[in-house]
C-alpha cells in the first residue's frame, strides 16, 4: 500500500505497509481504502469466497502508521471519523467497522477511540459496539459501506442488498433500518456538506441521505418506543449537535442543575439548546441574583464564559451584560480577544458601553452594527476623516453631516474643511451635502478662512447658478478679508456674481481699481474718480480706453477740479485719447 502526495511537485510514491493475512492472498479483491484525517490510522477493505460466491467474506488491515503495527479484523466495512463523544473533550477520533466473522451470520458494529492515549492513570478510551440486526427478508445481507457523521453524530451503514441503517454513535443503538434501493449497492461516500451518504447502485442511480435535522430528535423521542434510553439518545443528539426539538427537556435538565447550585452545568443547557429558549434576560437576571461563594467565580460570570465556551457568539443583550463591567475593569484585552473571535453581537449600545475606552474598539463594533452615524463619529475622533467619504458612498447613507461638521469645527477644523470639500465632491458628481448648509455652519462659527477655502474649490466651475455664491464668497471677504478678496478678483475665476453690489464693496473696502472695474453708471465711476491717488497712473489711463467720450471729459474735469496733483494723469490720459474725447473739448 502506497501514498502518493499530489500536492508536492515531483514526490515519488512512497510505501506505507504491506497487505497481509487474507489481503495479501491473490483470490482476494480490495474494494476500500481509507485513512483517519490525521493520516495516523490507515484500513484496507478486501472481499473473497470459499464456496464460488454463495457467501462472500470481509477481510479488513488496520495499520497504525506510529507504531508501525497492524491488526487483522473480519468484516466488510469501516471508517475513520472526529466525533464528539463527550460533553468535556474535543471531538474523539473514532475507528468505526462492521464485524461479520467467516461462517456466522451474526454482525456486529464496533466504533472505538484509536487517537486518545493509553496507559496506566490515564481515563479509558471511548469504546462501544452492538448487534445489528438484519432484515428479516436478507439475512445474509452484509455492509457495503459505513460512514460516522461528523455534524449529526450518527452512523450510516449501506448494505449490499439496498438496505440504509442508521445509528446512535455514542451508544451504538440502531435508530433507522430501512430498503432504499432494490438493486445492489457497489459504491459510496461521506458527504462533508451535508453529514450524511451518497452512494450508487448497479442500474447508476445515485441517492443522497442524510439527517432530517428538525425531526430526529421527536423521531426518536415519539417514534423509538422500544428504546429505554430514547429520551437520553435525543437529548445528547441534540446538546451535542444542534438539533432541535429537545427544549422541554433543556427546560427541565437547567432546573434541575441550576436548583442544585451547579451553575456550570446550567449554563451548559443554556448554551447547547441552540433554539435560544434559555438564553433570555430572565436567564441573566437569575444567574445575576445569586451571591458569588468566597474564592470562586461569580455565577454570573460563570454563565457567560459557559457560553462563549460552548455556545458560540453571545446575542445582543448577553454581549451588553458581559462588556460592561469588563469596560469597568478596564479588560481591553479581553473585548479585543472577543471581538477578534467574533463572540459579540455588535449593536449601537455595546459601541456606546466600549467607546470611553477604547474608539477603536468602538468603531469595529459600530462598523459590524451599521450604525453608519457612529461610524462617522469615530472617524472623526480618530482623525480619519479620508475615511468618512468612502465609507458613506459604500453604505449609501445620508447623515446628519450638519450636525458632524458643527463638532469637527470645534475640535479640528482642518478635518472639518476637508470632509466638507468631499461632501461637496460627492458621489458620481452628486454632492453629499448642500452648499449652503455648509456655509451656514462654517459662518456660524466664523470660519471665514475655512469657508473661503470650501467655496474656491467648490465654485471653480464658474457656473451661472452659482452667482448667488460667488456673489458671497466676494463679499463675505470684501467686508472682513479685503486683501484676501482683491486676491480671488486677481484670480478671475468668477464671471456670474452681482457686479454692482460687489462694487459698492470694494469701494466700502478702499478697492477703489477694483470698484471702478465693476461699476458702470456715471454718477458712480465720476465718485471713484475722485479717489484717484488711491490709483496707479498705469491703471487710470488704461481705463479711459473703455470709457464714453462724454463720461471720459466729465471725469477728466472732475479730477482737476478735486485735486491739481491728478493734473499730470489728466495730461498723459488727454494725450493718448484727444482724438476719442475731442482735442478742442479737452482744451
Amino acid at each position: 500500500v502506497m501514498h502518493w502526495n499530489l500536492e508536492t511537485a515531483n514526490t515519488q510514491p512512497e510505501t506505507v505497509f504491506q497487505r497481509a493475512g487474507k489481503l495479501a492472498e491473490a483470490g482476494t479483491q480490495v474494494i476500500s481504502y481509507s485513512t483517519n484525517s490525521q493520516m495516523s490510522w490507515c484500513l484496507l477493505t478486501a472481499i473473497s469466497t470459499q464456496d464460488q460466491g454463495k457467501t462472500i467474506d470481509g477481510n479488513m488491515q488496520l495499520y497504525s502508521i506510529e507504531k508501525k503495527q497492524q491488526q487483522m479484523l473480519e468484516g466488510h466495512a469501516g471508517c475513520f471519523g472526529n466525533v464528539l463523544v463527550n460533553d468535556s473533550e474535543p471531538p474523539a477520533g473514532l475507528f468505526a467497522f462492521s464485524e461479520r466473522k467467516q461462517g456466522t451470520m451474526q454482525t456486529k458494529l464496533h466504533i472505538m477511540d484509536v487517537t486518545k492515549p493509553r496507559g496506566e492513570g490515564l481515563p479509558a478510551p471511548f469504546k462501544i459496539n452492538s448487534e445489528v440486526a438484519m432484515p428479516p427478508e436478507a439475512p445474509t445481507d452484509f455492509a457495503v459501506a459505513l460512514h460516522l457523521s461528523e455534524k449529526h453524530g450518527v452512523a450510516y451503514m449501506v448494505t449490499k442488498a439496498g438496505f440504509l441503517f442508521m445509528f446512535d454513535i455514542v451508544s451504538a443503538t440502531m435508530l433507522v433500518r430501512m430498503r432504499v434501493s432494490q438493486d445492489t449497492i457497489f459504491i459510496s461516500t461521506y458527504s462533508n456538506l451535508s453529514g450524511g451518504a451518497i452512494f450508487v447502485n448497479r442500474k447508476g442511480a445515485v441517492t443522497s441521505v442524510k439527517v432530517n435535522e428538525p425531526a430526529i430528535v421527536g423521531y426518536v423521542m415519539n417514534n423509538l418506543v422500544q428504546l429505554p434510553n430514547r429520551q437520553e439518545i435525543a437529548f445528547t443528539l441534540a446538546r451535542r449537535f444542534g438539533l432541535p426539538g429537545a427544549d422541554e427537556l433543556f427546560q427541565r435538565q437547567f432546573a434541575t442543575y441550576f436548583a442544585s447550585g451547579d451553575y456550570k452545568n446550567a449554563a451548559l443547557m443554556a448554551a447547547q439548546c441552540k433554539s435560544g429558549l434559555l438564553r433570555t434576560p430572565q436567564t441573566i437576571e437569575q444567574f445575576k441574583q445569586v451571591a458569588a461563594t468566597p474564592g470562586q467565580s461569580s455565577p454570573i460570570l460563570t454563565y457567560f464564559s459557559t457560553l462563549l465556551e460552548h455556545g458560540g457568539k453571545l446575542n445582543a443583550l448577553e454581549s451588553v451584560e458581559l462588556v460592561r463591567p469588563v469596560v469597568q475593569q478596564q479588560r481591553r484585552e479581553l473585548i479585543e480577544k472577543w471581538l477578534k473571535d467574533d463572540k459579540l453581537e455588535c449593536t449601537e449600545e455595546l459601541g456606546d458601553i466600549v467607546e470611553p475606552m477604547e474608539v477603536k474598539f468602538a468603531l469595529s463594533i459600530y462598523l459590524r452594527a451599521n450604525s453608519h452615524q457612529k461610524v462617522i463619529s469615530c472617524f472623526c475622533k480618530t482623525g480619519q476623516v479620508d475615511q468618512i467619504v468612502a465609507y458613506v458612498k459604500k453604505v449609501n447613507y445620508q447623515g446628519d453631516y450638519n450636525t458632524l461638521l458643527q463638532s469637527m469645527l470645534m475640535t479640528n477644523p482642518e478635518g472639518a474643511t476637508n470632509f466638507a470639500k468631499a461632501l461637496l465632491e460627492g458621489q458620481n458628481g452628486q454632492p453629499l451635502i448642500d452648499i449652503n448648509q455648509v456655509v451656514k455652519v462654517f459662518m456660524d462659527q466664523n470660519r471665514l478662512q475655512e469657508t473661503t477655502s470650501i467655496l474656491l474649490e467648490a465654485l471653480k466651475a464658474n457656473r451661472p447658478d452659482q452667482s448667488q455664491l460667488q456673489t458671497q464668497l466676494l463679499a463675505m471677504n470684501l467686508q472682513q478679508a479685503p486683501k484676501v478678496a482683491e486676491a480671488i478678483l486677481q484670480m478671475n475665476m468668477f464671471t456670474h456674481y452681482d457686479k454692482a453690489y460687489i462694487g459698492q464693496l470694494c469701494e466700502k473696502a478702499g478697492l477703489m481699481q477694483w470698484a471702478l472695474e465693476h461699476y458702470t453708471d456715471t454718477a458712480d465711476l465720476k465718485r471713484v474718480m475722485l479717489h484717484a491717488h488711491q490709483m496707479t497712473p498705469e491703471f487710470l489711463i488704461q481705463y479711459f480706453s473703455k470709457m464714453p467720450p462724454e463720461t471720459a471729459l466729465e471725469c477728466l474735469t472732475d479730477l482737476l477740479r478735486h485735486n491739481r496733483q491728478n493734473l499730470q494723469v489728466v495730461v498723459q490720459v488727454a494725450i493718448k485719447y484727444h482724438e476719442q474725447i475731442g482735442a478742442g473739448k479737452i482744451v
